[in-house]
């Protein structure tokens, strides 16, 4: 990847707490896929045997994650302020300031 810059960021301190990906999900209107015990400890076996849903899967649970992330990096751009926030509590300070 030369000549590009990744920035990777954790999302979690961003959600509500106790809410989890299901929740984050609900709130986007798109729904947790869900995955058995056994195919979780068996991600290979999950691919080979429901090559569909196991796409599925990765693909909402990278999107949904994506979607919050995007959503709390607009409405912090909204209120003035450049780059990527940290938290929810500072979303939340910065958002008092400016009301």
């Amino acid at each position: 990847m030369s000549g590009h810059r990744v920035h990777i960021k954790d999302s979690k301190l961003l959600s509500p707490a106790g809410g989890g990906l299901a929740h984050l999900a609900d709130m986007y209107g798109l729904e947790k896929i869900y995955v058995s015990d056994e195919d979780k400890v068996n991600m290979k076996g999950f691919h080979d045997n429901h090559e569909a849903e196991f796409y599925a899967y990765g693909v909402r649970d990278a999107l949904v994650p994506l979607m919050h992330a995007c959503s709390i990096e607009d409405f912090y751009h909204g209120l003035g302020e450049p780059g990527f926030p940290t938290t929810l509590s500072v979303v939340g300070v910065k958002y008092v300031e400016r009301t």
